[in-house]
């Protein structure tokens, strides 16, 4: 893709549900509402209940794999974004109710550090 434009602010939104439910292109939190607006729009999906977040306490299956996923599309959109017009110096990281929880506790995380 051919950008015509300065590169755009990117809205990554992480989506919500109890961490049991939910995806990137939910009815309610899609990103259409969002797309009206001079930006990139990111919404992306992570595994969810006991595949994404089962802590077994054992070295060979590492809990919270829900939210490595998340920290993986995160450096995705970091590496990936310019091809889609997206500023990735301009990221705002968002989400509602898990996904806003999700999206502290990235925050929190020292896997997080440097990118």
């Amino acid at each position: 893709m051919r950008c015509d434009v300065a590169a755009l602010p990117v809205l990554v939104f992480v989506h919500g549900g109890a961490f049991l439910l939910g995806c990137g292109r939910s009815a309610v939190f899609g990103p259409d509402p969002l797309m009206a607006h001079n930006m990139v729009v990111v919404t992306l999906n992570y595994r969810l209940g006991a595949l994404g977040f089962a802590n077994l306490n054992t070295a060979g299956v590492p809990g919270n794999a829900g939210l490595k996923d998340l920290l993986l599309a995160l450096r995705w959109v970091r590496d990936n974004v310019r091809a889609f017009c997206g500023d990735p110096g301009l990221v705002t990281l968002a989400g509602h109710g898990a996904g806003a929880a999700g999206v502290e506790l990235l925050g929190l995380s020292p896997l997080s550090a440097g990118g």
